[in-house]
């Protein structure tokens, strides 16, 4: 095994150094990290090399790796406990942007994808997200996702309350195509959206957002976890490795309440870093018992105008959604690439 990557296997902490090293040798190392990869979608992967996959999925994606991509929907199809066992909270922050920097431009994958039942849901609204993103950039025709969305409004092929149908609508939301909101809002009346996950406010204030947003702003994107991975010493500064991952978490406090985050695979997987304890967490997280998919920083709260208290059961609606505000009427797509 090359040098670097044992580094990547066993760290106790961030090894920025090794990653960086690792990026500039990546035809060296690339085989060695595919292999791990490979072994993980084959489910031949080691628990020991759990931190070698996390590692290995990010240096690949940062290096724009195309080798990384055909691989990407096998991990993706892995059940739902092992891919968080390797991901853990990084799945909400960082695989939309994983697939976003090593997508070859096979947008059958990325619909085959959203489709599948096998797949989390949750991960399948990030896939919705990064059609969404793809299609801003340019990089699907605007006519190829409006008729992905035709398609998945006629065909249904998910359940009702399934998770990816608020992927769907919020990819709507997301491009500001306003001509496609009546058939958003019929899968709010007729029960396909998940009533404790969105409301049809949601969409009416999410598309005035897309509609104030310049044509190049991109944060409504990252404020979902979709765009380009950046800096890894950045993306990944928060979470733990070692001893300190191992470590048993604080005591949850049950009446801390929750705040409703702008992304809905966020909110799906509030609780799931205290159901698997292999999950990888934050440091936030293990000061406070709560996950990053639990609480946002209230800067971030503040920016979100759909926030809303929710119980730690994430069943009820404490406080009221803010009432809508008028329709905007806007002319066009505020998409960045003009259909």
């Amino acid at each position: 095994m090359h040098p670097l990557v044992m580094e990547l296997k066993s760290p106790q902490e961030l090894p920025v150094a090794a990653m960086q090293a690792c990026l500039a040798e990546i035809d060296t190392v690339a085989p060695e990290l595919l292999a791990a990869v490979e072994r993980f979608a084959a489910g031949n992967l080691d628990r020991e090399d759990y931190d070698l996959v996390f590692l290995g999925l990010h240096v690949l994606a940062a290096a724009r790796e195309p080798r990384l991509w055909p691989l990407l929907p096998r991990v993706i199809r892995r059940p739902d406990d092992e891919l968080h066992d390797v991901l853990g909270e990084s799945r909400p922050d960082n695989l939309g942007k994983i697939i976003v920097n090593v997508w070859d431009g096979d947008v059958d994958a990325l619909w085959d994808m959203v489709c599948d039942r096998s797949i989390y849901d949750g991960d399948r609204l990030i896939v919705w997200c990064v059609l969404a993103f793809l299609t801003w950039e340019g990089r699907i025709a605007p006519e190829v996702t409006r008729g992905l969305l035709a398609r998945h409004d006629l065909e249904r092929p998910v359940a009702e309350g399934d998770l990816g149908w608020v992927g769907w609508g919020q990819c709507v939301e997301l491009l500001g195509w306003q001509e496609l909101v009546p058939m958003v809002e019929r899968a709010y009346q007729d029960g396909r959206m998940p009533w404790d996950f969105t409301r049809i406010d949601d969409l009416t204030l999410g598309l005035a957002q897309t509609a104030a947003a310049a044509v190049d702003d991109a944060s409504r994107f990252r404020d979902g976890g979709v765009g380009y991975l950046g800096d890894l010493s950045t993306e990944l500064a928060d979470y733990l490795f070692g001893a300190e991952r191992d470590a048993p978490p604080p005591p949850r406090d049950p009446g801390i309440e929750r705040v409703r985050a702008s992304n809905g695979y966020r909110r799906a997987c509030r609780h799931r870093s205290r159901a698997s304890p292999n999950g990888r967490l934050r440091r936030r997280d293990r000061r406070t018992g709560m996950s990053d998919a639990m609480i946002r920083a209230p800067a971030a709260a503040a920016r979100n105008t759909r926030s809303a208290a929710w119980r730690p059961d994430g069943a009820t609606r404490l406080t009221p959604p803010p009432a809508s505000p008028p329709a905007p009427a806007w002319p066009g797509s505020p998409a960045r690439r003009s259909p």
